[in-house]
This record gives C-alpha cells, sequence and structure tokens, in this order.
C-alpha cells in the first residue's frame, strides 16, 4: 500500500483501493465502513504543528522507554505490527530507535483491526517471522476499545501475544508502554496528514486479500510525516530504561462514571487527551472537561476547543488530563 513514509519505514499490510472508493457512491463507501477524511482549515493545521513542537521532546523519551521494554522484555528481535493509522508513526520510531542503538534490523508492519486483526495480514506475517517475537504497537489507551480487540481475536492465532505495546497508557492496561500517564501526542488530533496520508480501513469482500485503503493524494501539500518522525528521531535519549514495564495490568471505570453524572452514554465521553483532541475535529463536542486548565499538557487542547468555541469546564478527573462529551 502507498503511503508517504519511506519504504525502510513500514511495510504497510492494506490493499489500495483508491479508484474503487472513489467510483463509489456515498451509500457504498458506507456500507464497506469507509470515512471520508475530515477537512481541516490551514488555521486549525498550523496550529496544531507549533503546538505539537512542545511535545516532540517528552514523545522522544517515552520512545525510548517503550523500545527498551521491548527489546529487554519481549525480544531482541520484536517484530513491530503498528495499528492502523494511529500506531504507524510509533512503530517507525520504534524501529529507527532499535537499529540506531543495537544494529539490529527490525520489521515493521502496518494492519488493520477493522473487524479484528486482519487475518491475512497476519498470516502473512507469521509466515515469515516466529510468533513469539511479534508485537503489537498503538499510540495510547482511551477506552482500551484496541487492546480488547485484539486480546479477542488473537485467540484465532496460534500462539500470538495478544499484549499491546503503546507510547501512552494511563489506564495501565497495557503491559509495554513509554509512560503511565495522560500526555499529548502530537499525532492526535491531525489524523491522515502525520500518519502517512492513508485513509481509514475499509473491508474486502475478497478475504483473501488485505483490508482496503485509499491513498490521499490531494492532502499531500499538507502532510508532514515524514518530517514528524525525523523530528522526533533527532531527540531520542539512548539512555532511556524499561521501567515502564508491568504485569499486574488492571482497567478503571472513570468513563462509566463520568457519562453517568452527565447523564450521557459512555460512547459519547473520548478520554484522555489524545482521544478528546481528535474528537474535536471529529465530532461535535459540547463540552471538554480537564483536571487543570493550567497544565502545561493541556495547551494544545485548549487552544484547539477555543478555535472550535468548545465550552470548557475543571473537573476532579482520576486518571485524565481530559475528556470530551459529544452531542453526536
Amino acid at each position: 500500500m502507498k503511503s508517504s513514509y519511506r519504504k525502510e519505514d513500514v511495510e504497510i499490510l492494506l490493499t489500495d483501493v483508491t479508484d474503487e472508493i472513489n467510483s463509489m457512491s456515498e451509500t457504498e463507501r458506507a456500507k464497506v465502513g469507509y470515512t471520508e477524511e475530515y477537512e481541516m482549515s490551514e488555521e486549525y493545521l498550523n496550529l496544531c504543528k507549533e503546538l505539537g513542537q512542545k511535545y516532540i521532546r517528552q514523545t522522544a523519551i517515552a520512545v525510548g522507554n517503550l523500545a527498551e521494554q521491548l527489546y529487554k522484555y519481549k525480544s531482541q528481535d520484536v517484530v513491530l505490527v503498528s495499528i492502523v493509522r494511529s500506531g504507524i508513526p510509533i512503530g517507525i520510531l520504534v524501529k529507527r530507535y532499535l537499529q540506531n542503538k543495537y544494529k539490529k534490523n527490525i520489521y515493521h508492519y502496518a494492519i488493520s483491526i477493522k473487524e479484528g486483526i486482519d487475518k491475512t495480514a497476519m498470516d502473512y506475517i507469521m509466515s515469515k517471522h516466529n510468533v513469539k517475537d511479534i508485537q503489537f504497537v498503538d499510540s495510547w489507551t482511551g477506552k482500551g476499545t484496541v487492546a480488547r480487540t485484539i486480546k479477542e481475536s488473537a485467540q484465532n492465532f496460534e500462539g500470538l501475544d495478544p499484549s499491546l505495546a503503546v507510547l501512552s497508557d494511563c489506564l495501565n492496561i497495557t503491559k509495554y508502554c513509554g509512560i503511565r500517564e495522560d500526555i499529548a501526542i502530537p499525532q492526535a488530533p491531525i489524523n491522515a496528514c502525520i500518519t502517512g496520508i492513508v485513509s481509514v480501513p475499509v473491508i474486502q469482500k475478497d478475504k483473501n486479500k488485505f483490508d482496503g485503503a485509499t491513498y490521499l493524494e490531494e492532502l499531500e501539500s499538507k502532510d508532514f510525516s515524514k518530517e514528524y518522525v525525523d523530528l522526533v528521531e533527532k531527540e531520542f535519549d539512548y539512555n532511556c530504561n524499561a521501567d515502564g514495564f508491568k504485569n499486574d495490568l488492571q482497567e478503571y471505570e472513570e468513563v462509566r462514571d463520568i457519562a453517568a453524572k452527565f447523564n450521557v452514554d459512555t460512547s459519547k465521553i473520548n478520554p484522555g487527551i489524545n482521544e478528546a483532541a481528535r474528537a474535536i475535529l471529529r465530532r461535535k463536542v459540547d463540552t471538554i472537561l480537564v483536571k487543570d486548565k493550567n497544565d502545561a499538557q493541556l495547551s494544545e487542547i485548549i487552544e484547539l476547543a477555543n478555535l472550535k468555541k468548545i465550552r470548557i469546564q475543571e473537573y476532579e478527573l482520576k486518571y485524565y488530563r481530559a475528556l470530551s462529551i459529544a452531542i453526536d
């Protein structure tokens, strides 16, 4: 599958269905699960880029921590399998860190979990590598949906480890993570323009093919996927450690508590800085709850909310720094 990334950074196991999707009606697109890319104004995109610069260093440190955990506790020959789309830049950065420091040839793939783990893609990977070396990678945990999806569908593949490695996990539900806090990750509110300008995956009728996606050529002038990973790589600290590894996983119910408090369904809530930032672009958000308006980690989401004229309310959050409540 074509993307704006360098070929040596990632092998994206998706079928290019750009021509097919472009020839479909909106109804036909909806049937295969295709989602149109949300249009970003220049003002919005420039604000995201500007604010994202603040978090390059902390992203680089978290990547180093995650990479060291995988090298120490998973495998020195780890095979990275990123979740399309937000997992791709994290997988690329972990790959670069390990290759730069340990001089290892690290394989990195990206797959769809549109309806669970794409069987065709996983069969392809397992035919080439030791199943014990395979590690799923994503950016952050929100409600833990990705982690649960992988855990459920991994049962269909003998010997496959369903654990998930992420950059940020404030819920303590992943085995490996760069930091167990809710931190701002620049790609969260930007979507395709920082994840290789590949669309969200679509389901293929032909199960012998990888799930599909389109290449968003019209976004090439706005894309900075390569620029972003290059900037983070320049900030790598190769003295990071593997202290974030945990086996005592737990899951919290804060989302359910807040849903009950505000009399909304849990589907209306996007928890964590990154899920909330993404919701500002994708959904009609009524309120952003923040733990502390003066928290530097929240400068991006507060400015984005102000740009969209969304109400911001301080609230005594336990595990998240911020979350959004939608009305759509």
